[in-house]
Parts: structure tokens; C-alpha cells; sequence
């Protein structure tokens, strides 16, 4: 059976390997939608916050001693906020009918909600990975004066 903190860093490792595998799907639409900007920026975003999410999960259970999954399920909530908001950005919403201006307003406000939420998330995590690092007395980084 699993503990709290095992299942915390499993969900982040499953949730940036899906959202990396969302993003390898992105690349192939890339190349049905020429001069698309904003869906790359969807792919790779999708790709390297994949990839970020897969080394928290691992760091989360090498170095944080306790599960916070609240702050495990925003960071995951957070990178695909955004990766959906950039993917919003560059898909022709005005051919189905949708304000090109209004369309572009939703899609800022989950990119910036997303971003806001990113910042938040990983302060919050590098305090909980401060914390356990000096309760375990494990070193930390040398900084020069």
C-alpha cells in the first residue's frame, strides 16, 4: 500500500507524463496548422512543464518528507492551465464563431491565472523543500560573499 507522500509523488510523475504526452499530440498538430505561433508555444510549454513535473515528483519524494498534495495538485493544475491557455491562443476560434477579441481575453486570463498560480505553487514548494532540508540538518548551497 502506498503512502500519502508516495501517491503525492506518483500524481505528479502520471500528471507531467501525460501533459508531456499532450504535448508530443501538439507537435503533430503544429504541422497541420502552418505559421501557428501560439500553438508552439502550447507544445513546448506543454513539453518542458511535463518534464518539470515528472523531476518534482521525484525530487518531492527523495527530499520532501511530508505529502502537501494540495500544493502537488496546483502545480499540476497550473502547468496544464497553461499549456491550454496558449493552445486557446492559437486555435481559429473566429471560424466558429467566437470574437477574435474575446477569445484572446479568455485565453490571457487562464494564462495569467496559470502563471500566477505556477509562481505561488513552486515558492511554496522550494519553502517546503527549505524546511525539510533543515529539519533533516542536510547541508545547503554554498552562497559566496
Amino acid at each position: 500500500m502506498m503512502t500519502r507522500l508516495e501517491k503525492t509523488a506518483f500524481g505528479l510523475v502520471r500528471a507531467g507524463l501525460l501533459l508531456f504526452l499532450f504535448g508530443l499530440l501538439l507537435g503533430f498538430v503544429l504541422t497541420v496548422m502552418r505559421g501557428s505561433h501560439p500553438m508552439l508555444s502550447a507544445h513546448e510549454a506543454a513539453l518542458g512543464s511535463g518534464t518539470f513535473l515528472m523531476a518534482a515528483g521525484i525530487v518531492w519524494r527523495l527530499w520532501i518528507r511530508s505529502p502537501s498534495p494540495w500544493i502537488a495538485a496546483g502545480l499540476s493544475l497550473s502547468h496544464y492551465l497553461l499549456t491550454i491557455g496558449l493552445a486557446l491562443s492559437g486555435l481559429p476560434l473566429a471560424d466558429l464563431g467566437i470574437p477574435r477579441a474575446a477569445a484572446g481575453i479568455a485565453a490571457a486570463a487562464v494564462i495569467l491565472v496559470a502563471s500566477v498560480m505556477m509562481t505561488v505553487l513552486t515558492v511554496a514548494a522550494l519553502w517546503k523543500l527549505e524546511s525539510a532540508r533543515r529539519h533533516t540538518g542536510a547541508p545547503g548551497p554554498e552562497v559566496p560573499v
